[in-house]
Parts: C-alpha cells; sequence; structure tokens
C-alpha cells in the first residue's frame, strides 16, 4: 500500500489496514530479531496511515499505545531503522493522539518499560515530541506536572496531583 492509496480507502478497510499494520508492528517489536523486523513493518504503518496522520477514531488508544511502546524501546536497544518512522507519525500526532500518548504513562504495558533507562530517556523525548501537539489547558498542566515530577516515569501514576488529573480526565472521556 503506498501513501496516496490509503488515504482512499473507505473508513472500514482502514480501519481493518491499520489494525492489521499494528499487530504485526508489535509481533514484530516483542520478538528475536525485532532490529531486523520492525522497519519494514514501520513503514507499512505510516504508508496506510497516510501523509496526514489521519487514524479512524476507533484506533486511537491502540494506535497510540502502539506507537509509544515502540518508540520507548524493548530496553535492549533502538531500532534505528524504524526510529525515523515513529518520529515522524508521532510528530502527526493531532491534539487528541498526544494527549492520549501523555498520560500513557500509567498503561499497564508501557509501565515496565519505564523502569529502564534507555525507555526512560526516550520517555523524555517522547514528551518533547508531544508538547507542540498539547494545546488544551488541562494538557498543559500535566505536562508541566510530568516534567516536574523528581521521580522515575514509572512512578508518575503515584504522584496524587498527577494520579487526580489522570483521573479527571478518564472520567471526562468515559475511560
Amino acid at each position: 500500500m503506498v501513501d496516496g492509496g490509503a488515504a482512499y480507502l473507505p473508513e472500514s478497510d482502514r480501519l481493518v489496514e491499520i489494525q492489521e499494520a499494528l499487530d504485526d508492528l508489535k509481533r514484530a517489536h516483542e520478538g528475536y530479531n525485532n532490529f531486523y523486523e520492525e522497519p519494514p513493518v514501520a513503514r507499512r504503518l505510516r504508508d496506510v496511515v497516510g501523509r496526514h496522520g489521519e487514524v479512524p477514531a476507533l484506533l486511537t488508544g491502540p494506535y497510540v499505545a502502539t506507537l509509544v511502546s515502540v518508540f520507548l524501546t524493548n530496553s535492549r536497544g533502538i531500532a534505528w531503522n524504524a526510529e525515523p518512522y515513529y518520529i515522524e507519525l508521532i510528530e502527526r500526532f493531532d491534539g487528541v493522539q498526544a494527549a492520549y500518548a501523555l498520560r500513557t504513562f500509567a498503561f499497564r504495558s508501557i509501565i515496565p518499560k519505564l523502569s529502564d533507562k534507555l525507555p526512560q530517556e526516550k520517555w523524555a523525548e517522547l514528551l518533547d515530541l508531544l508538547a507542540p501537539k498539547l494545546t488544551d489547558r488541562q494538557d498543559r498542566s500535566l505536562l508541566a506536572d510530568v516534567r516536574a515530577f523528581t521521580g522515575t516515569p514509572d512512578q508518575l501514576r503515584k504522584d496524587t496531583k498527577i494520579a487526580a488529573q489522570l483521573k479527571k480526565w478518564r472520567e471526562a472521556k468515559g475511560h
């Protein structure tokens, strides 16, 4: 699938294509040979999403969580040939996707990663990529609190002020 063609698929077909690419990316990332396997799958996801980064709303959660997870690495190293695709896709996040990504520190799939040094470094990079996309006052406030937090990112959810903001957002979103 080339970039231009994906944009013209019906929403239901795009949803299936994107979900399949996300599933393949998770498998490649978690696999033994991930440094070799991730780049072509990441490129395919980029092509299916298209140059405008429009993802069906139904896939916002899985799309953002998967991209954050692979961007943070598997703690053993960076898949250098895949990383440019991850950065490109994260830079295409809209405000809703960026707000979701900011809160991934509380996801069960992300918490264990954030206790390791390399993903902690990548978390700081992620915050820099997300910052320009976060225009909502609540999101900007949370970003400031996350950046001011003095512990490791895997402990963010335990901070009372951050936890209260997270709870408020989840209640507003119906999570």
